[in-house]
């Protein structure tokens, strides 16, 4: 007895101690570049000794049960195969943040088992994007080899709410990238389902027949953040980004922004500026993305960030790009809705704006009602159920339900390692988008609430809730004035097409 615990002190727990302070060491270095290098950047406490742990018993795990059940052959969503070597993905993580956005040598492998020469990189700014076990990628080709005129991929981990948000952008029509389901594997090893995307740039246009125009990029957080500059997208061109121009202009020429935000800015208290506003802005284009807005509830491109913003100078029209879209938590609550929420300066003063606010609730009907948005995304998700079930079985990076008891909330992202039963959470997202949806129509489609009174020189009309009035009808019993006006624009004075004259039974409309 004496002499094992000799062995014990002298020979294996020297090891113990410098296995427990490099494992520690590496936990720390993590942490570090975690929630400490980042400029701009905070993160909650994570546990990463568990995390690795976890993650590494259930690879192997999942090793021996593909082998058992021989599960690779079973072909779930469309696979994506990447090769990408141990250095390259090292380089990658090697200095972050920079290091995540230095291309480095990978291959792709086609349909046709074709290998072609790839650049990758990680994606985004926030350190989650690229210190959890599922990454983001992004993968551009050569100029000479593009994949039907496409050059860029992003790869984003799939999340439910992301992927339908974006579909309904892609059902409205509204200017936005596309958005696909892929398992993806890298050197051969399934990383789970994916949302593949397409970048925003020059190609973009091509795809979506738009001419060559300016596309800007808004993103003051995170490292992208200008330091000591006010976060306000639309205060300030000087913190945004060109991502394409027309190629009659200066790269760094923003003299068209800087028109819009000047204009935007003045337009405040200045009727002269609110209606040029107007006039520059494609009017169809903001109402359709309003009112996709709300039938998404994504509020998530805002004055300080996920801002991309097209300029046409053909046309003079400054037009929204759906970017990095999410589907809001209310739309599990069934909470009262707001439909005049804004999300940055732009939408606060279109939603002051009566005809503005019409069109986009005349859009909202029509994209439920006609162009069944809901309805396609919810059927186009419900036909992809089972390939997404047979995918996510091979996520290595999803907890198996015998470990469901650790409560995960307090991880920063839990999506990153957590077991989803998509079967269940399917079904529960279509079911209260369908309230949701009833939930719109039965607003909108209500009966508006409104009244009058006298004043001094005439009457007032006061509208309660959401819902305009239209069609008034305002007769006299006696004394039919020869016309009557109503102060549309509230400035106290007659304009045009203010005034009103009655017909022969001395109604007014």
């Amino acid at each position: 007895m004496i002499k094992l615990k000799k062995i014990f002190i002298y020979i294996l727990l020297p090891f113990i101690t410098i296995f427990t302070f490099l494992l520690f060491l590496n936990v720390l270095f993590l942490d570090w570049r975690y929630s400490h290098k980042s400029q701009a950047t905070y993160q909650d406490p994570f546990d990463w000794l568990t995390y690795k742990a976890k993650f590494n018993f259930l690879k192997t795990i999942n090793r021996f049960s593909d082998v058992l059940n021989n599960s690779p052959d079973i072909i779930g969503l469309p696979r994506e195969n990447l090769l990408i070597g141990i250095n390259e993905q090292s380089n990658l993580l090697s200095n972050v943040p920079h290091s995540t956005k230095v291309w480095q040598e990978g291959f792709y492998i086609t349909d046709d088992n074709d290998v072609k020469q790839i650049q990758v990189r990680h994606r985004g700014d926030n350190p989650t994007n690229w210190l959890f076990e599922k990454k983001h990628w992004r993968f551009k080709t050569r100029k000479e080899e593009q994949f039907d005129r496409y050059r860029y991929y992003d790869y984003i981990p799939f999340d439910l709410e992301y992927y339908f948000s974006g579909i309904v952008s892609n059902e409205a029509e509204i200017i936005s990238p596309e958005f696909n389901l892929v398992e993806l594997y890298i050197n051969q090893e399934s990383q789970g389902i994916y949302i593949k995307s397409e970048r925003i740039n020059e190609n973009f246009l091509r795809r979506n027949r738009i001419m060559p125009v300016n596309i800007y990029k808004g993103e003051q957080i995170l490292s992208e953040a200008i330091v000591g500059v006010d976060n306000d997208l639309f205060g300030n061109s000087g913190v945004w980004s060109k991502v394409a121009f027309f190629n009659q202009t200066e790269p760094d020429d923003y003299s068209d922004l800087n028109y819009f935000l000047n204009t935007l800015i003045k337009s405040e208290n200045k009727l002269t500026s609110f209606k040029s506003l107007f006039e520059i802005i494609d009017f169809n284009q903001w109402v359709k993305f309003s009112a996709y807005q709300i039938i998404a509830q994504n509020y998530h491109n805002d004055s300080y960030h996920n801002m991309r913003l097209i300029i046409d100078p053909w046309s003079g029209k400054i037009s929204p790009i759906v970017y990095d879209p999410v589907l809001g938590p209310s739309i599990y609550s069934n909470k009262i809705l707001n439909l005049e929420k804004s999300s940055h300066g732009l939408l606060r003063l279109l939603n002051k704006n009566s005809f503005f606010i019409n069109e986009k609730y005349k859009t909202i009907i029509d994209l439920i009602e006609k162009d069944k948005v809901i309805d396609n995304t919810a059927s186009l998700l419900k036909d992809l159920e089972n390939k997404i079930l047979i995918s996510n079985s091979r996520d290595i990076h999803n907890l198996s339900n015998t470990f469901q008891d650790i409560n995960w909330k307090k991880t920063i992202d839990s999506k990153k390692f957590v077991n989803f039963d998509y079967k269940n959470k399917i079904q529960l997202l279509i079911k209260n988008i369908n309230i949701h949806k009833s939930n719109i129509l039965k607003l909108l489609n209500s009966k508006p609430v409104g009244s009058w009174h006298d004043e001094k020189d005439g009457f007032s009309i006061k509208v309660d809730g959401y819902l305009p009035i239209s069609n008034i009808i305002v007769n006299y019993k006696e004394n039919v004035p020869k016309w009557i006006y109503l102060d549309i624009n509230k400035n106290n004075s007659l304009d045009v097409n203010e005034k009103f004259t009655p017909d022969e039974n001395g109604n007014f409309y």
